[in-house]
């Protein structure tokens, strides 16, 4: 794939402000002056000196936004918990938003007029391995595709993609409490256990940050949600009561398996329980960006890494259609969310088309949608 520039006048009369210079907050910094912006940046551990070269640049302590478009906060400098940090409250004092650069690279992109597909990639564990799946198999089925976010190549690193291209960023949930706009057309929750409570309060809090992974999105995206935590459980259905199809994730779900084990079976790679839910993930959003079966196999027989146990998959020779599928469950009374039953199952699991066997959906329960078409958006940012 060709790299494609940003054009120098994208954010031409934009001003932000950038604090942290780490990789992220660096990346940020020379792809906004690339694209044309006014910046002001600074580092309370290492400050930056003034570059003379750079008339749109400027190093100082950061004491007023007035009249800025947004304050980019490097991922590990709180504005919220435990405390905030002094230029996260002046921003909230000024009305400036605070944006991740997942969220400016959005804007970006959108900016140039491509119509690349995002696809959104979080949860507690598994993260990193999912993003690299996908990305490999976008880029052995002939897709362009750039890979990077939480870790690897940060956001606003990543080249601009034509039409048909695919973004493929994992998020922490540190990126995913900073956005606005964003919208991706596949998004997965892996997983939630506890982590980063310290900046979240609790596991509700944590919870909260990594359901904003599915802001924006319509019933015409999907959601790959995992139903074996009981975190993830009441986000999907949260997902299913405002509308959004979603696809349940689950290692024990055998007809899933089954659609993707003779690929597996052939690998020298991908080893554990863990990476076998990794891998039905990134099969599942394979599929919603539209590879067939064919690439999804190659792609899982090619991804580097190491050997997984096989014995998580059963006889090679099992076929989808062989398989017993996890049976279908009751479609859930239209109620609102507060009043939906807590049963151990979830409700209103379907087979997505007809014929499939490889693919679940959960049934839609569809709310009111906006003037603009779009689902509203159901998650208020704090």
């Amino acid at each position: 794939m060709t790299d494609r520039s940003f054009p120098a006048d994208l954010f031409a009369g934009s001003r932000f402000a950038v604090a942290g210079l780490g990789r992220n907050g660096s990346a940020v910094v020379q792809t906004l002056l690339v694209m044309g912006a006014d910046v002001q940046v600074w580092d309370d551990r290492n400050p930056p000196i003034a570059d003379p070269t750079q008339p749109r640049l400027t190093a100082a302590p950061i004491e007023t936004l007035s009249g800025f478009d947004a304050l980019i906060l490097s991922p590990g400098i709180p504005h919220l918990l435990p405390t905030p940090h002094p230029v996260a409250e002046i921003a909230r004092d000024a009305g400036v938003p605070i944006l991740s650069d997942a969220e400016i690279l959005y804007q970006a992109v959108r900016r140039t007029g491509s119509k690349a597909r995002f696809a959104a990639i979080t949860g507690t564990n598994g993260k990193s391995t999912t993003t690299a799946l996908l990305a490999h198999m976008l880029e052995k089925a002939g897709r362009p595709v750039a890979a990077g976010g939480n870790l690897g190549t940060a956001s606003l690193a990543l080249p601009l993609l034509p039409d048909d291209g695919v973004y493929v960023i994992e998020m922490s949930s540190y990126m995913l409490e900073r956005l606005h706009s964003f919208h991706a057309d596949t998004a997965c929750l892996l997983n939630l256990t506890p982590d980063h409570l310290d900046r979240h309060g609790d596991m509700a809090g944590y919870a909260t940050a990594k359901r904003h992974v599915f802001d924006n999105m319509t019933a015409d995206d999907q959601a790959v949600i995992s139903i074996d935590d009981s975190y993830c459980q009441k986000i999907a259905l949260t997902c299913i009561e405002h509308g959004l199809s979603v696809a349940p994730l689950s290692i024990d779900d055998r007809t899933s398996v089954a659609a993707i084990a003779s690929a597996l079976h052939s690998s020298t790679t991908l080893p554990g329980a863990h990476n076998l839910q990794n891998s039905l993930a990134a099969s599942s959003m394979a599929r919603h960006l539209g590879l067939d079966e064919s690439a999804i196999a190659d792609g899982l027989k090619t991804i580097p890494g190491c050997r997984i146990d096989k014995r998580l998959l059963g006889s090679s020779t099992a076929s989808a259609s062989s398989t017993t599928a996890r049976p279908p469950m009751q479609r859930p009374p239209k109620k609102r969310f507060s009043a939906m039953t807590r049963s151990s199952g979830l409700p209103g699991v379907r087979q997505n088309r007809a014929g499939s066997t490889h693919s679940l959906r959960f049934s839609r329960v569809l709310p009111r949608r906006t003037s603009s078409g779009a689902m509203p958006r159901f998650w208020k940012k704090p």
